[in-house]
């Protein structure tokens, strides 16, 4: 991310509360990054960036389906930031790194993939809207396992839109059902 600093050039773009929000998934990224050996500029760099649309004015937003997103269509707002936000970092700011684009884009419902970046981004994002001690409990386990921590995450994404009646995506079940698959297959 040659000459592009997150702090600078997008954080004072967002609103007080998407900051915060921003901050305290950048914070659970660091940390449980750093427990796996990852790159914890990277995993926090992406969650500074994972909600970037969020921030952009409605006209912004059109004029930015329009040239990044080329036609794809998504059922709702809530399942297309992380996508436009992926394809605008990397259509004007130039970022090239795909597997922090790959977790951005994915980062509300998961996807099936090796990249641990997206369950660090899955899970911290999960996590900067809990309870202290319950941010500290799901960091301790992803510290542990990330797969476990990602599959009680989802789990936990799972019961919250069910309980709350909202739209349950298919992306989001497959993704539960995957995780849950390679942590019984693999004993993670």
């Amino acid at each position: 991310m040659t000459g592009f600093c997150p702090e600078k050039d997008i954080l004072p773009l967002y609103s007080k509360n998407l900051r915060r929000h921003a901050k305290a998934a950048a914070e659970c990224a660091a940390k449980i990054s750093r427990a796996h050996k990852l790159d914890p500029e990277k995993a926090r760099n992406a969650a500074l960036l994972h909600d970037f649309a969020k921030a952009l004015p409605a006209e912004e937003l059109d004029f930015s389906r329009k040239k990044y997103l080329h036609g794809r269509s998504f059922p709702d707002f809530k399942t297309e930031h992380g996508f436009l936000t992926a394809a605008i970092l990397s259509g004007r700011y130039n970022v090239r790194d795909q597997q922090m684009l790959d977790a951005i884009a994915h980062h509300t419902l998961g996807t099936e993939t090796e990249n641990p970046y997206l369950l660090v981004l899955y899970i911290s994002d999960y996590a900067s809207h809990l309870k202290k001690k319950d941010t500290n409990g799901i960091i301790k386990l992803a510290r542990k396992s990330l797969w476990q921590a990602a599959l009680y995450t989802a789990g936990k994404k799972l019961i919250y839109v069910i309980k709350g009646e909202k739209h349950l995506y298919p992306e989001g079940v497959g993704f539960y059902n995957w995780l849950r698959t390679r942590c019984l297959k693999y004993d993670l």
